[in-house]
């Protein structure tokens, strides 16, 4: 029922962002298949930074798109063995004790992306995960469009705009759309890293290079940002 959103330019889906035939991509390199070989597992989010109190917001976001062909009732009724078969139960564990150690919340954003995001009345799907005594759960809840941009600012504290002209690239019409208006969709985290005992090691940002020679090196050079403690600091954007 569930695919991942994709990198493509705004005002038009099918023309995807460039990706490298000959290197791969970052993800691939750093699967969770090759970091269990060191002991590390690595997760991919939305965060949200607090501009009001330049702090990050407790509230972590993973986006997926809901296939056209279900609704979001279809969804919620199948919802564990839904989540279970995208996401995998050992991730959804980790999730769960990673959100239980730095007192984040987790919440799965689920989205028709064939809507017409300038329809504040569309609605999407939050689903937000539990995690007790080694278990997780979850609670699904529908937001409509205009409700999901005043949950944005709230996190964000405060509106938050990069223009009217918006984003090129996006990767999602809904993100696409959001980069419009005062309710920026929140930025990602490429990867951030665990260790063995589920501590937070550092976080893992990929940017391309345009260096003629193709290697791993120079496709995608990485800037590690070191997390200190339980606390999670903020960067610019």
């Amino acid at each position: 029922m569930l695919q991942k959103t994709f990198l493509a330019r705004c005002d038009n889906r099918a023309c995807l962002a460039k990706t490298n035939i000959m290197s791969g991509s970052p993800e691939a390199w750093l699967s969770n298949d090759i970091l269990s070989k060191s002991n590390t597992f690595g997760l991919t989010f939305d965060f949200f930074v607090d501009w009001a109190i330049n702090q990050i917001s407790p509230y972590v976001w993973i986006k997926r798109i809901l296939l056209p062909n279900y609704t979001y009732d279809e969804f919620i009724g199948k919802l564990d063995f839904e989540m279970e078969k995208e996401f995998g139960k050992d991730y959804l564990c980790r999730l769960g004790r990673f959100a239980t150690e730095y007192d984040m919340q987790i919440q799965f954003i689920v989205f028709h992306d064939d809507l017409d995001w300038s329809n504040d009345r569309n609605e999407l799907l939050i689903v937000s995960l539990s995690f007790k005594e080694g278990c997780y759960s979850f609670s699904p809840q529908k937001y409509s469009l205009s409700g999901f941009k005043e949950l944005i600012k709230s996190h964000s504290g405060g509106p938050v705009s990069i223009g009217s002209k918006g984003l090129i690239y996006g990767t999602s019409r809904l993100e696409c759309s959001l980069s419009k208006t005062d309710s920026l969709y929140p930025g990602d985290a490429d990867l951030l890293l665990l260790n063995e005992d589920n501590k937070a090691v550092c976080i893992l940002e990929f940017k391309n290079t345009h260096y003629p020679v193709l290697s791993r090196s120079n496709v995608s050079q990485t800037i590690i940002h070191v997390l200190t403690g339980a606390s999670i600091n903020a960067w610019p954007y």
